[in-house]
């Protein structure tokens, strides 16, 4: 395994060991959110797959937005997210939750009733 495949081994059997539910996603880069491709998310998406990880393609969800909206998710120097795209996260995991994806939504998604 590879080091990054044992982090995430790592972090799923401590938070199963603990009955923390949990999904991995990976915040795609700026230049994956305007150019289509990311070799990080790909690899990411592949290993939770292989292994039996839930996880969620933020980077596909993304890529269904024009790409005008997709850059208001992201500041024009840093390429951190901006209020926006940290809410475009919350969505794009509640709608998994809701959607039966991955069981049922955690506190921390807050609640669309």
């Amino acid at each position: 395994l590879t080091i990054e495949a044992k982090i995430l081994k790592r972090i799923a059997a401590d938070l199963s060991a603990r009955s923390i539910d949990y999904v991995f996603c990976v915040i795609p880069p700026y230049a994956a959110a305007i150019g289509g491709h990311d070799e990080v998310n790909d690899w990411f998406q592949r290993e939770c797959g292989a292994r039996g990880y839930r996880c969620v393609n933020l980077l596909e969800s993304l890529l269904k937005l024009p790409v005008s909206e997709r850059r208001k998710l992201y500041f024009p120097l840093d390429r951190h997210w901006t209020s926006a795209g940290h809410e475009f996260g919350a969505r794009t995991l509640r709608s998994h939750y809701h959607e039966g994806k991955h069981g049922s939504p955690g506190m921390f998604l807050g609640s669309d009733k």
